[in-house]
């Protein structure tokens, strides 16, 4: 991960940032940096309540001036050699600011993974959070996969899903096990409401085989699972990659 921005959504953006900035702390990557993006004035999603009560780490330690997110996407694509993949797990502000003013930008993303409800026709909090600019991204020429759950097999998330990735030996899967076991987020999943929607970006990353592609136009392709099948493999994709790979297989030498 080079670099994480916030943009419209579950926060604000300023308020999502020092909590991305106290869960990255809270797992000793403050090397990794945070922007803040701007305000684009959408009604605030009916689970910001929710998403302030959940647990992220020490906020109130935060003391960061955080950069504008166009100018750290900037900075951040200019220093690496190899193009990078950019995730958007909400609004595409960010980076339809950033090729506003630097098009050749586009060159250096290989390609841009959004979460969004549905391409065709375009609709979803992730896409109405900003409109103008998920409709000029798309327009763009980089290329976009967009990644949506299926109604028709959701990946619901249940206590069971909780035990098997409480038992996963990591401090990621622990958090997501503690917090989501917790108010206000543990309401929500014995009602049976929570599903996996963002997270199946992670997914798509690194099993993309169990999705179905439609394409939507020449740089823009959806994807989303075809059938319950699927969307079990899903589930022990999620805890495969919180596993990560054994440590025999993690070692990389250098000359």
């Amino acid at each position: 991960v080079l670099a994480v921005t916030t943009s419209e959504g579950a926060l604000p953006p300023a308020e999502s940032a020092a909590s991305v900035r106290a869960l990255l702390d809270g797992f000793y990557h403050e090397g990794v940096p945070v922007g803040a993006g701007h305000p684009t004035g959408t009604a605030a999603p009916v689970w910001r309540t929710h998403s302030r009560q959940v647990d992220w780490g020490d906020t109130l330690s935060v003391r960061t001036a955080f950069p504008p997110a166009q100018a750290l996407i900037a900075e951040t694509l200019e220093d690496e050699e190899e193009k990078v993949f950019f995730i958007a797990l909400g609004a595409l502000t960010n980076v339809c600011d950033a090729l506003r003013e630097n098009p050749a930008l586009g060159d250096r993303i290989d390609r841009i993974v959004w979460y969004n409800n549905q391409a065709e026709p375009l609709a979803g909090a992730n896409f109405e959070a900003d409109s103008v600019a998920a409709r000029a991204v798309l327009a763009s020429g980089v290329p976009v996969a967009v990644v949506s759950a299926n109604p028709a097999c959701p990946l619901v998330v249940t206590p069971s899903l909780l035990d098997s990735i409480a038992a996963v030996p990591t401090v990621y899967a622990r958090k997501i096990a503690d917090t989501h076991r917790a108010a206000p987020l543990a309401k929500l999943v014995d009602a049976g409401h929570l599903q996996a929607w963002d997270d199946l970006v992670a997914v798509w990353l690194f099993a993309p085989e169990l999705f179905v592609p439609r394409e939507v136009s020449g740089s823009v392709t959806s994807y989303s699972l075809p059938d319950e099948a699927s969307a079990g493999r899903a589930q022990a994709e999620i805890l495969a990659i919180l596993r990560g790979k054994p440590d025999t297989e993690s070692r990389v030498f250098y000359g």
